[in-house]
């Protein structure tokens, strides 16, 4: 099953589709902007803090050279990992020409509302 969440307008645009594997891990594919790519990949691992109190990941990344999706793509791995307790890779390939620092704020803001609200539809926020 593949489940498809877009947050913000026109150039700042992104979207996460989901893919499940019946609940042993998400593969998701964040793109968006004006030339939607593959730019990095992240491998989030949840795991329970050693404080006792929570979770937090263990998380792998490859990135292509010159791309800086890749930070993204771990911000959004790591949220989803710990929110769902699951395994999830993020490939992501979001870009802007001549994005200022605005242009990145934006599709970083639009990036995690689209996770949040992919959380929310699943329900994994009220646990």
């Amino acid at each position: 099953m593949v489940h498809c969440v877009e947050a913000g307008e026109g150039k700042h645009r992104i979207s996460l589709e989901v893919h499940f594997t019946d609940g042993r891990g998400l593969c998701i594919f964040l793109h968006g902007g004006e030339r939607p790519h593959v730019g990095g990949v992240a491998l989030a691992v949840p795991r329970e803090k050693s404080s006792h109190d929570g979770l937090t990941t263990d998380t792998s990344l490859l990135c292509a050279p010159g791309h800086k999706d890749v930070i993204l793509a771990a911000d959004i791995a790591k949220i989803i990992a710990i929110a769902s307790n699951q395994i999830v890779t993020v490939t992501a390939g979001v870009h802007v020409d001549n994005a200022d620092a605005n242009s990145l704020q934006l599709l970083t803001a639009n990036a995690q509302m689209a996770a949040r609200t992919f959380i929310t539809e699943q329900n994994w926020d009220k646990k």
